[in-house]
């Protein structure tokens, strides 16, 4: 397995030509690339857990070492590599610049700058100094979405290397590091064999989406998995702390707090105190945020209300409610917003279910924070890539055959590239969706049915 991923990412970096910047997209080799990363995506989710399973206890040390060399090898391959038809990574060279020159990055869209910076103010300077970064932000009209401890990463990454895309890499890659050091610390405690690392630090996509699209999802999901090795210590207030910490790069770590506190009900005083460390904590984080204030053209508000990808129970619900909002005339409440609040109540009702009983053991806890964040991720009104990287982690420790597809089948995500150019959205929003989770649902299922139905054998 370890020769099959090293021979298509070199064919990878060997094609990434093909995908600079400047390059059209209707002339990009898009199908080609979309086939190989689900191909070996595939072959990924079959072998893995094959070979971990068949895996001899005395050889653990062993392929641990090896596992973790041959996944750094992989990610260091794509130093120096386009972004393949990805350009998040812009907005974070950008806000990394304006941050660390002391500038709240929320105080100004990229096209407020461009109208209205003079020659000799700093933000003039730095868009002069940024070369084609600036001018390739994607939706300028909006201020950035990103938190403040994602801005303190950027900014990070601004000091390594001013708008370099390969420093960013670097800070990824260490944030990256810390997640395996984790996963296998978290399954050392368990009891759980450290292979099992395998599933998120040899995964196609996982590499893909950070090694090269570089997205910030490892800078989020380094405080979640340290929350998630502390809580199976009991450490439930720390852990806390640590996930309010993680909801200043995105908020929904937050939800994960929960399953922390419910063991905390027979000692209120303790919970009264851990929330309000982790409020305060929050207010501060987010202060920069406050003092701008939600106005339209923050990127917060545009997220909130507009974005979605790739999200077949989306589109569902979204055709549900077209017709409700129809019939029973709220015209400021549109079918998207009814959609996303019906999703916002399907969500809070999975974490009271999850969490009404108490939970007699830690494992038992972090087995809650991961079934929140699967309920997140699956109820998502976007369901890019990139965001299996929440789930990923979590997968090593519960390694689940439904969710371990969907990170073959959402390779098929970047088909959208091809279609497009050539004005055929719509062939992939219902077409290419399906395709991506009709098996993962199908699959999840299966293995529930089959779950229980031994459950009752043995019950």
């Amino acid at each position: 397995m370890a020769a099959v991923l090293f021979v298509a990412t070199l064919l990878l970096r060997l094609k990434a030509h093909h995908f600079e910047p400047d390059a059209f997209l209707i002339n990009m080799p898009v199908l080609g690339f979309v086939s190989g990363l689900f191909i070996i995506s595939v072959v990924a989710w079959f072998a893995l857990p094959f070979a971990i399973r068949n895996s001899r206890h005395y050889q653990q040390k062993h392929l641990l070492f090896f596992i973790g060399g041959v996944g750094l090898l992989l990610r260091l391959m794509f130093l120096g590599t386009p972004a393949i038809m990805e350009n998040d990574y812009n907005r974070y060279l950008w806000d990394g610049a304006v941050t660390a020159h002391g500038i709240n990055p929320y105080a100004y869209s990229p096209d407020e700058i461009f109208k209205d910076a003079e020659p000799g103010e700093l933000l003039y300077d730095l868009q002069e100094q940024s070369g084609p970064v600036f001018d390739r932000i994607n939706h300028p009209e909006f201020s950035t979405v990103y938190p403040p401890i994602s801005q303190a990463a950027f900014a990070i990454s601004y000091l390594v290397s001013p708008f370099s895309l390969d420093g960013w890499r670097i800070v990824l890659l260490i944030c990256e590091a810390g997640i395996f050091f984790l996963i296998v610390q978290i399954l050392l405690q368990l009891g759980k064999s450290p292979i099992w690392s395998a599933l998120y630090w040899l995964n196609p996509l996982v590499i893909k989406e950070a090694a090269n699209s570089a997205h910030m999802e490892p800078v989020l999901m380094l405080p979640v998995m340290f929350a998630v090795w502390l809580a199976l210590s009991r450490r439930y207030r720390l852990a806390s702390i640590i996930l309010a910490i993680a909801a200043g790069v995105k908020i929904w770590p937050m939800f994960l707090a929960l399953p922390l506190w419910r063991p905390m009900l027979h000692a209120p005083r303790k919970l009264i105190v851990t929330m309000m460390l982790c409020g305060v904590l929050l207010v501060a984080l987010l202060f920069p945020i406050l003092l701008v204030g939600l106005s339209p053209k923050s990127g917060f508000v545009a997220f909130a209300s507009q974005w979605n990808a790739s999200s077949a129970i989306y589109l569902i619900i979204l055709e549900a409610m077209d017709p409700l909002s129809n019939v029973l005339n709220i015209d400021n409440l549109p079918a998207p917003l009814l959609a996303r609040a019906t999703l916002g109540l399907a969500l809070l009702s999975i974490c009271i279910s999850v969490c009404w009983q108490r939970a007699t053991t830690p494992e038992k806890v972090v087995k809650r924070m991961f079934l929140i964040t699967v309920a997140i991720y699956l109820l998502a009104p976007s369901h890019t890539p990139w965001y299996f990287l929440w789930i990923a982690p979590f997968l090593c420790v519960f390694p689940s055959r439904g969710l371990l597809l969907a990170g073959a089948t959402l390779s098929l995500h970047y088909a959208y590239f091809h279609f497009m150019p050539r004005g055929f959205e719509e062939t992939y929003q219902y077409g290419i969706v399906w395709l991506i989770w009709l098996p993962v649902w199908a699959l999840l299922a299966f293995d529930l049915i089959r779950q229980r139905q031994m459950d009752a054998a043995h019950a």
